[in-house]
């Protein structure tokens, strides 16, 4: 008996951790994520540049890379450089601004994690 409640113990703070699509859905509208990206790539002929790249197209660029969870917590809160162009011709171009003050480290990463599924 003490092992179950034991093991039932330490599921809760895991549980606590993962979070659902509606979660992340509710939190990227909250933090103004949805302002500048968006789940699918833009179609060049049919639409005007989004301001950042598609949460799939980070998806594919990141998703095997060591240390892209740690590299794109610090993007969401640090921001990027201006000017910096790795996104040339699928987004605008312009400077992701600190967010430091809208999302938490926590919320970062829960982000960045159902990004990168």
């Amino acid at each position: 008996m003490t092992r179950a409640l034991l093991f039932a113990a330490l599921l809760v703070p895991l549980a606590a951790l993962a979070a659902t699509d509606a979660d992340i859905s509710r939190l990227l509208r909250e933090r103004g994520c949805a302002l500048c990206h968006r789940a699918a790539p833009f179609q060049a002929e049919k639409e005007v540049p989004p301001v950042g790249p598609s949460w799939s197209e980070i998806a594919s660029r990141y998703r095997r890379q060591p240390g892209a969870e740690a590299r794109l917590v610090a993007v969401v809160l640090q921001g990027t450089k201006s000017g910096a162009r790795h996104w040339s011709g699928r987004a605008s171009g312009d400077a992701m601004l600190p967010n430091k003050v809208e999302v938490s480290e926590d919320e970062a990463r829960a982000i960045v994690r159902w990004i990168l599924r």
